[in-house]
């Protein structure tokens, strides 16, 4: 409870006061503390959030630069809210528009005609893949939910090569997910995640990457703009499918996004409990 305690405190100072490393990271429940802390960085891993997104998905030949036009041609501007477990993603411009999908009470649901604050035509459907999924990507918030869980063993190590960095070692000591290795780096100077490798057998599987230019600061917190997610052949340069997202701008270029959904100005004067009505 005393580490517990300690580390509570470490990361309620603010970041730009000193460079975070491993001699700050020195046990179990520290570094945990610290992870928990850089969920606010990524725009997916929330429990409560309204944000617009533009999602750009390709697999194998559809993501070469030849084939751009194709590419261009499955981009989607995406509406996501979530509340605890309840999910909404409505697909605003896309080719799946004006669809939207709808997870509540363990079940899943597709409408066909859906606006920002409401459901039509709406069935239920047996989910392919995880909840925490976002249909037509590889983007799966689950993935980091590994670096928090109990079955990975997680130590700090410093990063000779660029002393800006250090990463996150962790090692699956027990369970069944499909990854053995998850190599994580961090930016020092804020504490953000910079990539999340996953790796399998010794190989490359998934990365994540997020970009230290496209961060903005929303209410003391970083929050990551754009994330590339690759699945990979072993090497994030070889790979199979890719999505990349960008969090939409509004007036003033501000970032779409809400850490309370009665915060967005689409949802203004609206009852968030009624997006995930299907009936």
């Amino acid at each position: 409870m005393k580490g517990l305690i300690v580390a509570g405190c470490l990361f309620m100072l603010p970041w730009t006061a000193w460079a975070l490393g491993c001699a700050d990271l020195d046990s179990a429940s520290k570094i945990r503390a610290f992870v928990e802390s850089t969920k606010a960085a990524n725009p997916l891993w929330h429990d409560n959030l309204s944000v617009h997104l533009e999602l750009s998905p390709c697999e194998k030949e559809e993501c070469a630069r030849k084939n751009r036009k194709l590419r261009k041609a499955n981009i989607q501007n995406l509406h996501l809210v979530r509340l605890g477990t309840k999910r909404r993603a409505f697909v605003v411009k896309g080719p799946r528009a004006p669809q939207c999908s709808v997870t509540r009470g363990g079940r899943n649901f597709l409408c066909a005609e859906c606006q920002y604050t409401a459901n039509r035509a709406c069935r239920s459907f047996v989910r392919k893949g995880r909840a925490s999924g976002i249909p037509g990507t590889n983007i799966d918030a689950s993935d980091f939910d590994l670096l928090t869980g109990k079955n990975f063993k997680t130590v700090c190590q410093e990063f000779p090569q660029n002393p800006k960095y250090f990463k996150l070692l962790s090692t699956r000591d027990k369970g069944d997910s499909p990854y053995d290795t998850i190599v994580s780096f961090y930016e020092a100077k804020r504490g953000i995640p910079i990539t999340v490798n996953y790796l399998a057998g010794g190989s490359l599987r998934k990365v994540y990457r997020f970009f230290p230019k496209y961060y903005v600061q929303l209410n003391g917190q970083w929050i990551a703009t754009i994330i590339r997610a690759r699945t990979t052949r072993g090497s994030e340069k070889r790979y199979i499918f890719e999505t990349q997202i960008r969090v939409l701008s509004g007036g003033g270029k501000q970032p779409r996004f809400y850490f309370d959904p009665k915060d967005d100005p689409v949802l203004s004067g609206q009852s968030i409990e009624r997006l995930f009505n299907t009936n």
